[in-house]
């Protein structure tokens, strides 16, 4: 039984290292087949379950594997990440229109029915729409980067947002990131003063604060 316990928390280890790091898994198979093979080995004659006590924290083993290999990628250049922006944005208006269907569809039958339960329920329509389609607006780069390391339109071009270290971002850097793509004339001085400013290629004033850069898959 204590066996198993230790398997299995060995899995769970190594797939909590899977997820920090966003690349192909075809890329990173061989390198978690391994990883798995030390774990176990180094934990084979000890009486403990838990691998982080043996083999460290997952953070720091994923930052470890993430700068010990060539995953095959290069900062992205502006001009596919702004292709990449305008299909994102386009999408973020999708969605919110997607949330406002409920008030169109309703909306009239409200007016011309005059009923007072279907107006307030309109109302309380328009109201749950306005707000999750401004989320949905502003936060659709956020929500999509913080679980995924990528959008919509970074995928379409096999980018991704990772950290410095080259492990998935997690949410403080995501929004930190998308923090002016709020407004169009921020995003714009935040990419001038990138420009002048960077320490690594392609990268935005706000991606150096975040710590966070923006990769492509050769």
């Amino acid at each position: 039984m204590n066996r198993t316990k230790k398997l299995d928390s060995i899995e769970m280890y190594v797939q909590k290292i899977n997820k920090l790091l966003p690349y192909p898994q075809s890329a990173k198979k061989s390198i978690l087949e391994s990883l798995e093979i030390d774990v176990i080995e180094s934990m084979k004659d000890t009486n403990t379950i838990n691998p982080e006590e043996v083999f460290g924290d997952p953070y720091k083993v994923a930052k470890n594997l993430s700068s010990s290999k060539d995953w095959e990628t290069s900062p992205a250049g502006f001009g596919i990440r702004t292709i990449a922006y305008l299909i994102d944005f386009f999408v973020s208006i999708l969605v919110c229109f997607v949330s406002f269907i409920p008030v169109f569809l309703i909306g009239p039958y409200a007016v011309y029915e005059a009923n007072p339960i279907i107006a307030i329920v309109d109302f309380f329509l328009i109201i749950f729409a306005t707000v999750s389609g401004i989320f949905l607006f502003f936060g659709y780069p956020i929500l999509l980067e913080g679980l995924f390391s990528t959008t919509i339109g970074k995928k379409l071009f096999g980018l991704t947002v990772v950290d410095i270290s080259g492990i998935k971002i997690n949410w403080k850097q995501a929004i930190v990131r998308n923090l002016p793509k709020t407004q169009a004339e921020f995003l714009f001085f935040d990419v001038l003063i990138g420009k002048y400013i960077q320490k690594v290629k392609h990268q935005r004033a706000l991606d150096q604060v975040a710590e966070t850069l923006v990769v492509r898959h050769n």
